[in-house]
């Protein structure tokens, strides 16, 4: 029966590499700087956003999911201006360097890194968010 588990397993990074050397393209996330204690009862970015070198991932974009796995917003404001909203999945090996919060550009638009799903046996599964900016009317 221990056999069997690995040979699944075996078959499911066969099916990871597959789909990332099908359709995967070459992606680089950028690591926001760190949040701080303002010490005013508030938070405050520190340092520099930090770049990844690149990595071939499987990003679903044109086909968005209707769920989230953490019970997060589907429309969550951050920061000035930008609200995030349309889930996507992205998919590395299980050694991807992807964390949380982390950011991208895909064809000239913005995404977030929403949550990681924990098994990590065969692929490293990311929810990701677009991150929009309203267009605002000056008058």
């Amino acid at each position: 029966m221990l056999g069997g588990r690995f040979l699944q397993n075996d078959a499911q990074i066969m099916e990871t590499k597959a789909l990332i050397d099908l359709y995967g393209q070459w992606i680089s996330l950028r690591r926001p700087a760190q949040f701080e204690d303002d010490g005013q009862g508030g938070v405050v970015r520190v340092g520099d956003t930090t770049g990844r070198t690149l990595q071939k991932l499987y990003f679903e974009y044109s086909s968005p999911i209707s769920h989230v796995s953490r019970n997060a917003s589907f429309s969550e404001n951050r920061g000035v201006g930008q609200k995030l909203s349309t889930i996507h999945v992205l998919i590395g090996f299980p050694s991807a360097n992807i964390q949380q919060d982390d950011e991208f550009t895909v064809d000239g638009k913005d995404y977030s890194v929403l949550y990681i799903n924990p098994d990590v046996r065969y692929q490293k599964k990311a929810e990701i968010l677009l991150v929009t900016t309203p267009v605002t009317q000056n008058g």
